[in-house]
């Protein structure tokens, strides 16, 4: 039979194990219940050293050696076993992943959208909007025409995050049909531009990225995240300054150059008046000859109400009058030199607020109705028209 000894022979030298510590601990246990059988140590080879705790212990018998080996098998499935556990624990939930993913359909998208609490609705114009909510810390509401590239890009994203496979297009497109279908299942809501007043309080839209708003109230005011009123957001506004407290509405000359005290009272009260537009204000007419800065007052008076990329119109804006007014806010109108008598008409429409029809579509019969009442600026040489009507507003 062999001898397995943990020491050389020819040169005295111990052989020691490399290993990992638990075998060596195992190797430690094993030397002391070799000690402690029946009472006595294990025997030890002549001539060869007791060997240390991290050494291989000496063996003479068959039965040493089936221990060691029972020992040393049994730890291995020990630290193997404690290896598969914790990789199971950093695992991710097979189930889970499972679960979040469906079978797409539109009914179904559509749902998902009303279960993070979007509402659909349309509003005094006839159109179909949805308040749709924002994800991160952040996150808000928007209010988006269903019919917009931004809604469908956003039922896109929902529908990439659950679904088992790629959207269909005409599964986005068939849920849009079905958002328009529950926006006039609703009562309409009436969406504000930029100015809402309800009597007893003033709201203005800043038109920033996380859409908050001003509300003003018994001589104070509060900046809030938008719930009530809604607002329309349009692509040419820009984004309001946020306001700070204090100020002097006289201040507002440092940048509008106005000559007399009397034209001074005049352009402040209709700046004042405009944030209101419930109240049929005057149209605000800037007449001078070439040179006299009519566009810049015009420009810097506009930026106060309703900053906007285009904030003076011009000819084009003027052939389409009535999505003029719908769009903009405070609509300011430079070097006009005349207005036709269908012009100058559409202006006092705007003054007083009244509506404006026009066909919804060329192939149909569909009618939509226009209704506004606008804080206008025009400017020019001369005033563009001497209507009677249109001089009085």
């Amino acid at each position: 039979m062999p001898e397995f000894t943990t020491a050389s022979k020819s040169n005295g030298t111990s052989n020691r194990l490399a290993g990992s510590q638990p075998l060596r601990e195992a190797f430690k246990n094993f030397n002391g219940e070799e000690k402690n059988r029946n009472g006595q140590s294990a025997p030890q080879t002549p001539g060869v050293e007791e060997t240390t705790s991290s050494e291989l212990p000496d063996t003479e018998t068959h039965e040493s050696i089936e221990d060691f080996k029972n020992a040393a098998d049994q730890l291995s499935k020990t630290i193997e076993e404690d290896a598969t556990s914790e990789a199971d624990l950093n695992a991710p939930p097979v189930e889970s992943l499972e679960t979040t993913k469906i079978d797409l359909t539109p009914e179904k998208l559509i749902g998902l959208a009303q279960n993070k609490e979007a509402q659909f609705f349309h509003d005094q114009h006839g159109d179909a909007f949805v308040w749709f909510p924002t994800t991160g810390k952040d996150g808000h509401f928007e209010c988006l025409r269903i019919t917009s590239q931004v809604f469908k890009a956003r039922l896109l994203d929902l529908a990439e995050s659950v679904a088992l496979n790629p959207p269909q297009p005409t599964t986005i497109l068939k849920a849009i049909e079905l958002a328009k279908l529950k926006a006039f299942q609703t009562q309409a809501k009436e969406l504000a531009n930029r100015h809402k007043s309800d009597g007893t309080k003033l709201f203005i839209d800043l038109a920033d990225d996380k859409w908050n708003m001003v509300t003003v109230s018994n001589g104070s005011w509060s900046v809030q995240p938008q719930d009530a009123p809604r607002f329309l957001r349009n692509k040419h506004q820009l984004a309001m300054k946020m306001p700070r407290p204090g100020g002097d509405p006289f201040e507002l000359f440092k940048f509008v150059s106005v000559d007399s005290k009397e034209e001074k009272l005049l352009v402040l009260a209709w700046t004042l008046g405009a944030f209101f537009p419930a109240i049929p204000l005057p149209m605000l007419i800037i007449v001078g000859p070439p040179g006299s800065a009519k566009t810049t007052r015009s420009r810097r008076l506009r930026s106060l109400l309703d900053p906007s990329v285009t904030p003076v119109l011009g000819d084009m804006e003027l052939s389409n009058l009535f999505l003029t007014f719908h769009n903009h806010a405070v609509p300011c109108f430079e070097n006009v030199s005349k207005f036709t008598r269908k012009e100058a008409d559409m202006f006092c429409r705007a003054v007083t607020g009244n509506g404006v029809e026009r066909r919804k579509m060329f192939t149909d019969s569909d009618q939509v109705l226009y209704s506004f009442r606008r804080p206008i600026i025009i400017n020019g040489i001369d005033t563009p028209s001497i209507r009677p009507d249109f001089l009085d507003r």
